[in-house]
């Protein structure tokens, strides 16, 4: 099992956080009310490798809420590593579903894998 959060650490910047209790690869992006996507973590895309951990483990570095308008950050979790193409693909092609409504957008699915878990949260930018 996993469990993954979100800690405000003021109005304009967050952290996000995990639990699992067994080895993973994690990655994180965003998408905006433009429709512009980007990676959160790592920044060169892909997956990071994170270890089991019991209790919360928060990603360095704050994220900087920029803009107006809401932004939907996803979280993936999986078994083996994510590519960041993948992680593109499937993203987008929610967001093309939801017709570009981030509160409709549903949690993308990665076709033929069964190991990713996935987490997403709809914020309103100040």
């Amino acid at each position: 099992p996993a469990v993954l959060q979100y800690h405000y650490v003021d109005t304009e910047r967050l952290r996000l956080g995990y639990a699992t209790t067994t080895p993973a690869y994690l990655s994180a992006v965003s998408l905006d009310d433009r429709g512009e996507l980007s990676t959160l973590y790592p920044e060169g895309g892909g997956s990071l490798s994170v270890a089991a951990s019991h209790g919360n483990t928060y990603l360095p570095d704050s994220l900087e809420l920029t803009g107006a308008g809401r932004e939907r950050i996803f979280l993936f979790l999986a078994d083996r590593p994510l590519d960041a193409a993948s992680v593109s693909h499937v993203v987008r092609q929610a967001h093309a579903q939801a017709k570009g409504d981030l509160a409709a957008l549903p949690l993308p699915a990665f076709p033929g894998r069964d190991d990713v878990r996935g987490f997403t949260w709809l914020l309103q930018k100040p």
